[in-house]
């Protein structure tokens, strides 16, 4: 792939490779230093014994206002790739080029000098991300503001939580007024309140033209913000033009790991599940949404039980609660005999976005626990072809009244459109 002219960042052909030994690691970094100073070239392109590629021949590029989304399992090089366009470390082969001021936001409380205080480090932090002194001053009290962090900004950090780091390392990042900006999975630990404030400054930034890199496992944020997206899997990074491709490549490769994982189970010994769907693990469901799903779960109760319920949850991929239905609060209380059992549950069309989601559920009794599974199904939800989705759990279908009448665009077409239309 060659680089584009105006691209912030471009990556070309680069590999990493690291040594799974200390002993021999340490050996190989004093001979490549030498070689180095005597001039000698080094061979990066096989692998010496116990070494493994990271990252294998990764090329893309970032435009200005662009933001690239990376995913993929821990361990698939995320990390080291963002590490790289940082600077941090460099790569064995291939070039990384990037133009403009870089913020970046890779580890928790990176950068930060424990015993000196919220204020010392924001002009130390700032300094490192290129601001002046005077520029510093004139935006330190935004800085503060943003982060939330008024009343303990001349305590020392080593007392900061990991979310006040975040808050702050975030905030400084943002207000260098990056023409690059990096953010690893760090997002992750802060409060509600201001990954909302991370999530309306990263959109002011892609505004500036500001090219974002954002590495996270959280599935909403990266449909929410990212134009293309990057699935990284055993070194191998593929680009999509956008993180519905990317996340049905991933949960497809997922599907297929776990098809054989366990079904977690939790019970007190009088009833539990002992299959889902007619099979003894979690399956893997494919649905559109306008299909109705069947849950159908069999049992074993190994004595008989007087006005138990079973409950059903449905989360998504951040860990949000979707849904939940309980028979009993249904109206549906029932008495189970003791022996083998089956109960089936038939959902009605549920209109949600693409993604991946799972069913919880079990038997309880008033606030009793009888049995309960963590993951009893995996959901994974596609659109249909053509059909695209915005950001949120739900996707409903709505109907529109217009007035006056209107004209709707279809493939070029001017068609008069007046009443009510579904969508």
């Amino acid at each position: 792939m060659a680089a584009h002219s105006t691209s912030r960042i471009s990556v070309q052909n680069v590999g990493k490779r690291f040594c799974r030994s200390l002993k021999r690691s340490m050996w190989y970094g004093m001979r490549d230093v030498s070689s180095e100073l005597l001039g000698l070239p080094l061979d990066t392109t096989r692998l010496r014994r116990d070494e493994f590629w990271a990252l294998d021949n990764v090329s893309f590029d970032v435009a200005p206002g662009e933001c690239l989304g990376v995913i993929g399992p821990n361990g698939a090089g995320k990390s080291t790739l963002l590490k790289m366009i940082a600077g941090i470390i460099p790569p064995d082969r291939g070039t990384i080029r990037v133009r403009g001021r870089v913020g970046c936001l890779i580890e928790v409380g990176a950068g930060f000098h424990p015993l000196l205080s919220g204020r010392d480090n924001v002009y130390i932090s700032g300094a490192i991300l290129g601001m002046s002194r005077r520029e510093i001053q004139s935006k330190f009290d935004d800085i503060v503001s943003f982060a939330g962090l008024e009343s303990f900004i001349d305590s020392p950090v080593k007392h900061f939580s990991s979310g006040m780091f975040v808050r702050l390392g975030f905030s400084i990042a943002v207000h260098a007024n990056p023409e690059v900006l990096l953010v690893d999975e760090a997002l992750a630990v802060g409060d509600h309140e201001f990954t909302i404030r991370c999530r309306n400054r990263i959109a002011e930034l892609q505004r500036c033209e500001t090219s974002i890199v954002l590495v996270s496992h959280s599935e909403m944020l990266i449909r929410e913000i990212s134009q293309r997206c990057i699935l990284m899997a055993r070194s191998v990074a593929q680009i999509y033009p956008n993180a519905n491709g990317a996340y049905d490549a991933y949960y497809s490769s997922v599907e297929n790991n776990v098809h054989n994982a366990p079904v977690d189970i939790n019970y007190n010994g009088r009833i539990r599940i002992v299959s889902v769907q007619n099979s003894k693990v979690p399956a893997f469901v494919r649905s559109k949404t306008d299909e109705p799903l069947l849950v159908t779960l069999q049992y074993e109760c190994a004595e008989s039980l007087d006005d138990t319920s079973f409950c059903l949850r449905l989360w998504n991929s951040s860990g949000g609660l979707v849904l939940e239905l309980d028979s009993k609060s249904r109206g549906l209380p029932f008495d189970v005999p003791a022996g083998p059992g089956t109960i089936e549950i038939t959902l009605d069309p549920l209109p949600l976005s693409p993604g991946s989601y799972w069913f919880a559920g079990g038997f309880r009794r008033s606030t009793e626990i009888l049995s309960w599974s963590t993951r009893i199904i995996n959901l994974q939800v596609t659109s249909a072809p053509g059909q695209s989705s915005g950001p949120g759990v739900l996707q409903p279908r709505a109907s529109w009244s217009l007035t006056p009448e209107i004209f709707h665009r279809t493939q070029g077409q001017l068609t008069s459109l007046t009443g009510k239309i579904t969508s």
